[in-house]
């Protein structure tokens, strides 16, 4: 499982443990979602938009860390949306 305390190099608070995770906590979905972007993925977050969602550009399965950042999207709700990666 992916550990949500690797968020930022820049970040001197990775002390998530407190933290229930559920994609009810936003801080914990921001702190994830900023952990995937610094491995590369594309992060789109339209929340500030009225109906906006929130895409995450993987569709690469073949290593571990990618079925892992896979795994917890769909704990956080995200949907797979063929051709596109995963939305919320």
């Amino acid at each position: 499982m992916i550990s949500t305390e690797i968020t930022d190099a820049s970040d001197d608070t990775n002390d998530d443990r407190h933290l229930e995770k559920t994609d009810a906590n936003p801080l914990l979905l921001d702190r994830f979602l900023k952990m995937v972007a610094v491995f590369g993925i594309d992060v789109i977050d339209d929340r500030h938009k009225e109906g906006g969602s929130i895409w995450v550009e993987i569709m690469d399965d073949s290593d571990n860390r990618h079925n892992q950042i896979i795994r917890k999207l769909t704990e956080f709700g995200f949907e797979y949306w063929l051709g596109k990666g995963y939305r919320k």
